[in-house]
């Protein structure tokens, strides 16, 4: 009788396992994406409020659009990066589960940015850059964050126990 029992529990823990390959698929194709229509949407709206022209807002959607293409593009690395590290440790969709996604995020999007800073800057003066690069590493921390944040509603839920 022992044995059926451990048998089911074997079966139910399979059918619990986590399923690390959507989490990497679905940060790798849309976490850049995500981060694009963000920049864009919120670049295009701040533009778009300075010339006083918000009704226009229907017609900057394309533009919104290709920043999400070109987002995808761009943000590939630091968004494949942030989905093997939260199928690593087997997040799961709960409070901590978004703060770790989100700290991921912004953590792996600094650290893109950092080596590619680190390969174009090789013999130019860091102190001179200092203002644009700080600039440049807050804006990929909020963007990484941001859009780790929002594909956090694809983790799985939590466990039952």
């Amino acid at each position: 009788m022992k044995n059926s029992a451990s048998t089911t529990e074997q079966v139910i823990h399979a059918a619990e396992a986590y399923p690390a390959i959507r989490v990497v698929t679905v940060y790798a194709l849309l976490g850049g994406a995500v981060g694009g229509m963000l920049l864009g949407g919120w670049g295009t709206l701040l533009l778009l409020v300075q010339s006083g022209e918000v009704q226009q807002l229907a017609s900057a959607l394309p533009a919104m659009l290709l920043f999400g293409i070109f987002g995808s593009l761009i943000g590939l690395v630091p968004a494949l990066l942030t989905g093997l590290w939260l199928a690593w440790r087997r997040v799961r969709r709960s409070g901590w589960g978004y703060a770790e996604a989100t700290a991921a995020g912004a953590m792996c999007s600094l650290l893109c940015l950092v080596v590619l800073v680190a390969v174009e800057i090789d013999s130019r003066d860091w102190v001179a850059e200092m203002p644009t690069l700080l600039e440049l590493g807050l804006g990929s921390v909020l963007l990484g964050g941001c859009s780790a944040l929002v594909l956090a509603c694809s983790l799985p839920g939590k466990r039952e126990q």
